[in-house]
């Protein structure tokens, strides 16, 4: 049951609302109907993913998208499941 925490532990709040020029970060991006392998994603359309530090229209950074909170271990498709959480649009990543 999600409890009414805004992130799931102190640690990931510091990685998703860090800058984003410096050190690792952590973005929740929604995909759209164009960002899918299958129409099946989209009913769970929201994605983790974590990245090196980058500077805006940077065309190519190294991200990895990742499933389970890698500090409280908790499943991040299961917290982070509302637009609330998106801070980036994914063509921005």
């Amino acid at each position: 049951m999600k409890s009414n925490m805004k992130y799931c532990c102190e640690f990931f709040k510091f990685r998703h609302e860090g800058e984003k020029e410096m050190g690792l970060n952590i973005r929740i991006v929604k995909l759209t109907a164009t960002d899918v392998f299958s129409i099946n994603d989209l009913n769970h359309p929201y994605r983790v993913v974590m990245t090196e530090g980058y500077i805006n229209n940077l065309t190519y950074i190294k991200k990895s998208t990742i499933k389970y909170c890698p500090y409280c271990g908790i499943c991040l498709n299961t917290f982070y499941n509302t637009d609330n959480y998106v801070n980036e649009k994914i063509e921005n990543l």
